[in-house]
């Protein structure tokens, strides 16, 4: 008996270490840049299928597009632009590799003008 117990109390103690081994060192999740550009795809195309897309576009809400990309892409740098034009402002990017996602959202019966939303992702 006395036996068993020792070897069950080894047991424990290498399940112990090993836990605590997993845990410390457990890396945090990084995408690779090529990623990006599928990350981004979808995050875009799930707000859109959601409905949310174009209402956020037409209405200039940048800050709205931001907190679904937040849920939807932790941990990934991002900014959102919503431009009446193709020549957007790359201000306030970092000096680091950027890559840019965009959709073009089609204007209402002439009633408004087409809306392109940027949405540029660093690590």
């Amino acid at each position: 008996m006395k036996g068993f117990i020792k070897t069950l109390e080894a047991s424990l103690a290498v399940l112990l270490i090993l836990a605590t081994v997993i845990m410390l060192y457990d890396a945090p999740v990084s995408y690779p840049e090529k990623d990006f550009s599928i990350i981004g795809d979808y995050c875009l195309d799930k707000i859109y299928d959601e409905g949310n897309l174009r209402n956020y576009a037409m209405k200039d809400l940048e800050s709205e597009i931001e907190d679904e990309l937040d849920d939807c892409m932790p941990g990934i740098n991002h900014k959102v632009e919503i431009c009446s034009s193709v020549d957007c402002s790359t201000s306030g990017l970092p000096d680091s590799t950027v890559v840019l996602v965009s959709r073009l959202i089609s204007g209402d019966n002439y009633e408004r003008e087409p809306k392109l939303v940027n949405v540029w992702m660093w690590s």
